[in-house]
Order: structure tokens, then sequence, then C-alpha cells
């Protein structure tokens, strides 16, 4: 079969129109040949003429000529969506026309397929991101045909999740910063935030674990991981960003996972002590650092207000997350640091967040009227804590932890220090004691 000739006139008339000056009268000429070729029936003819999935339901081999001819036609869809908006409209006439047979072979060159093979460094990374991202960024004129093929947004959402896992070089590591962006902007600038139709449509039989594992397990810790190790501000505020859209409600998240609690106060710990960068002024620096910590802070108070329990806040306290935050804010009373603080301080009315507060002797960490406040709910909750015979002619208290005998009635709310107590209270107790059974196993 004979390469169709208005691919390779696409790509070159691309590179010839973004190497002339736009305001010129050749740059005219070569702006409608580009939208002649868009438009030509011709275009992309091995992407529509060839299907990835074979009669007997296999895929297509990697390796033979139709896929090396749609992978060509693959970087041509690249370049032509990369164009100016003046050629919108013909880029979105030529889109449509393709689309039906584009998503599956977009599913067909996702690299999830073909992790662990040889065929993985062949798989074009950056090329796959920068279409998601175009064609995401058009979804509002592709709306119809984005909501008969959802397959799309679970393709998006593996390929972001996992994009750290498909490497597969250290050579292809220079690239995964435009990866990542590319599908930063796909996900929570387009896919989810200005969706326009549900977001939560992902197929979840692409993602090999259970959703809840997949969306608040290993990915967030990945991300976690990739923002404490690369240390790109524009990168680092592009995965706070995903690390807060794990928090929210939208996806199926119950808790942080404790290593993305721990990364991030190391991140935070990071961002107070990173050196200098010799290609900057300090104050240009400053800043950078200034909003990222800015992110990390309001991660924190995502994560902390939509979990289901105080194990996220917890984690970070016991990692230190109190004095590293009340010394950020000192230096930038930003309305996040402040709503950090002020979320940890109300959570000190439960206890297991109370006692996980470090030791406050002076007012050092703290203004004195939030250590009044701090003390006052440690002294709470340590009364709480406290078992106090039930038989008015006794009280004996036993403090919690303290390794006194005390019992237990097995409707469980109410103890005794002595099995005689218990006797001579079981007349007042009676009544009570046949409410509280209700729902006791």
């Amino acid at each position: 079969m004979s390469a169709p000739v208005s691919d390779i006139s696409l790509s070159f008339l691309i590179k010839r129109y973004r190497l002339i000056d736009p305001s010129s009268g050749e740059a005219a000429t070569v702006a409608a040949e580009i939208k002649k070729t868009l438009r030509s029936p011709r275009l992309f003819d091995h992407l529509r003429a060839v299907s990835p999935t074979l009669p007997n339901g296999s895929r297509l081999n990697f390796e033979s000529r139709s896929v090396t001819l749609v992978l060509r036609n693959i970087h041509a869809l690249k370049d032509a969506l990369n164009l100016p908006d003046n050629f919108s409209e013909a880029v979105t006439d030529g889109v449509r026309r393709i689309w039906h047979h584009l998503i599956p072979w977009l599913d067909y060159l996702h690299p999830m397929h073909h992790i662990g093979t040889e065929r993985l460094k062949d798989i074009p990374l950056d090329t796959m991101s920068a279409i998601f991202c175009h064609l995401l960024r058009m979804k509002f004129v592709l709306l119809d045909l984005v909501v008969q093929t959802p397959l799309v947004y679970g393709l998006l959402f593996v390929l972001w999740l996992r994009i750290g896992d498909y490497i597969s070089s250290p050579s292809a590591r220079k690239s995964i910063f435009v990866c990542a962006n590319l599908l930063d902007e796909a996900v929570l600038k387009h896919a989810v935030w200005h969706s326009g139709i549900s977001p939560a449509i992902v197929d979840y039989k692409l993602i090999d674990q259970s959703p809840s594992k997949a969306f608040a397990g290993r990915p967030a810790t990945a991300l976690a991981r990739f923002i404490l190790a690369l240390c790109r501000t524009a990168y680092l505020k592009n995965k706070l960003n995903a690390i807060q859209f794990f928090s929210e409600p939208l996806p199926p998240v119950r808790t942080m996972p404790h290593e993305v609690m721990i990364t991030l106060v190391d991140l935070l710990l990071a961002m107070q002590s990173l050196a200098a960068d010799p290609t900057e002024s300090p104050a240009a620096m400053a800043a950078k650092i200034r909003s990222v910590a800015d992110g990390i802070c309001f991660a924190f108070t995502s994560i902390w207000k939509n979990s289901e329990d105080r194990r996220a806040l917890v984690w970070s306290l016991r990692a230190g997350v109190l004095p590293l935050t009340i010394a950020l804010h000192r230096e930038q009373k930003t309305l996040r640091v402040t709503e950090a603080l002020r979320l940890i301080a109300m959570e000190t009315v439960y206890a297991e967040v109370a006692r996980e507060h470090p030791e406050i002797a002076s007012e050092e960490l703290l203004e004195s009227a939030a250590v009044a406040a701090v003390r006052e709910r440690l002294d709470l909750a340590r009364v709480s804590y406290q078992k106090t015979c039930s038989f008015s002619g006794c009280r004996t208290t036993v403090a919690g932890g303290s390794g006194g005998s005390i019992r237990r009635c097995p409707c469980l709310s109410v103890y005794y220090c002595y099995k005689d107590c218990q006797k001579l209270d079981w007349p007042t107790h009676r009544t009570d004691h046949k409410s509280d059974t209700y729902g006791v196993p």
C-alpha cells in the first residue's frame, strides 16, 4: 500500500509554516494549503483503513508495516492539533472524520498494553500525551463524540496516573516533565473541572486494582514521590493539584495513604530548606518556594477535610507538620496556611488528634491563647478517658492506661471497681442496662 501523500504533505507544510513570518503573503499561502490538506478525504488514510483488532479478536502485530504507517498518521495528527487557533475549524473537521477510528488506535498504542515488553520503548509517550491534551482542549466542540466514547477518559486517567511507570529508559526521563504537564492540563483543567458532562466516566476495568486502591493508594503515593524527587516548582504545583484532586469526594477515596502524608510533610520541610537556584534571583526563588509551600498547605487541608477519619491528620502531626506550618505562617500569613492551622486547632477536640500535639512548654510554637486552648482540650481528653465506678456509694476512679483494675458491665456503658459494687448498683442500673443491650451483638 503506498503512503498517503496528504500525511507527508501535512507535516511538511506545518513545519514550513512555523519557520516563516505569519504576517507574510507566503504564510497565507501555506496556511491555505494546510487547511486544504486537513479537509482532504485521504488524510490519515491508514488510521481510518486499518483496525488495530484482527477478525479473530487478537491485536495487530506491533512490528507490522500497518502499525508503522499508523504511527506516522498519529505523529502528523499531533502536529495538526498543535496548530494556532486560526486553523481550529479545519482541525476540528479533520478530527471529527477520524474520531471513531482514532480512539481504538489510542487504546492500542496505550503503554498499559505494552509495559514489561520491548515494545514499550517504541511507544511515543510525548505524542500520546500531546494528543490527549489537545483533544480534551477541544472537548466543547467535540462534546457529542466524547459522550459517545467514554473510553477516552479511562485511557487518559490511566496514562496520567502511571506516566512514571511507562518511562522505559533513563534517556526517556527527560520527557517526563513535558508528558506530565500535558496530562495534568488534560485532567485537571479539561477532563474534570470544566467537563460539561459527568467527570466520573472512567472505565475502571482499565485499572488492574480496585478503584479505591487505584485512586487513593499507589498513584497518589507515586505522585508524592515524584514531587519530592524532582523539585521543579511548576511541576510541583501541578502535582500538588493532582494530590488535592485525589482528596476530593469525586473519586472513591476514603483516606490518603500514610506514605503520601509523610512525603508531603517531608516536601514542606524541603521547601523551607531548599537551596537557592543560581539561575534565578533570590526574590524570584523565594516567591516560587512560597507558592509551592502554600499549595502543600492547601493539599493538606483538602485531604484532612475530606478523609472519613482523622488518620491522615494524625500521621501528619506525628511527622511534624505543626511546627513547619507555624514557621510558614510566620513568614507568609496566607489564607491557605491559616486555614491549615485553623483546621488542626479545630480537630484537637478529638483525643487521637490532641494527644499527637507536641509538648508545648512555652509560646515558642503557638500564641499563649492557643497554648491554653490546646492544654484545656488535652485535660478534657484525659478526664474523658478516666474510668469511674458507677456505684454512687463508691466512685473510685482509675485513669485509663494506669494499670488499675476495673470491671465493665456487659452493656458497655458503666464501670465498677469490684463485683460487690456492681451488685449494689444493679437495682439502679437495671433499666438502663436493658435499653443499652439493644444493638449489642
